[in-house]
């Protein structure tokens, strides 16, 4: 079964814009690297409004959300595993952004040893 994975694929079901990350999975190049961004970003945002409980309750809810969600759109697309379906990035990612603060992210970076590039 060849079905075309684009935005009218994606606005069918609702299962489809989540598993799609609303709509990062739908890039041409590197959809799991976009939907990687796309949670960086989204996690920058909410954290602008949910505390750190908040947080882990929207993380945790949203793992049974995009099993079921990844579970119907690969179903429709006829594919056991497809790349386009990019919920499990970003739910890991926020998952990391939630358990290592930028402070964390900060110190590290600020250890590890600068050298001068000769132009």
């Amino acid at each position: 079964m060849n079905i075309a994975i684009d935005r009218r694929f994606m606005m069918r079901h609702p299962a489809h814009v989540i598993a799609l990350g609303f709509g990062a999975g739908l890039s041409l190049w590197a959809p799991g690297t976009v939907g990687t961004l796309w949670a960086w970003a989204s996690f920058v945002v909410l954290h602008l409004y949910f505390d750190a409980v908040q947080l882990a309750w929207l993380i945790g809810l949203s793992l049974p959300l995009g099993w079921w969600a990844s579970t119907v759109t690969a179903r429709n697309l006829g594919v056991s595993d497809p790349g386009n379906i990019v919920w499990d990035e970003i739910v890991a990612f926020w998952l990391v952004l939630w358990l290592a603060p930028p402070f964390s992210l900060r110190q590290l970076f600020s250890q590890l040893p600068l050298q001068q590039q000769p132009f």
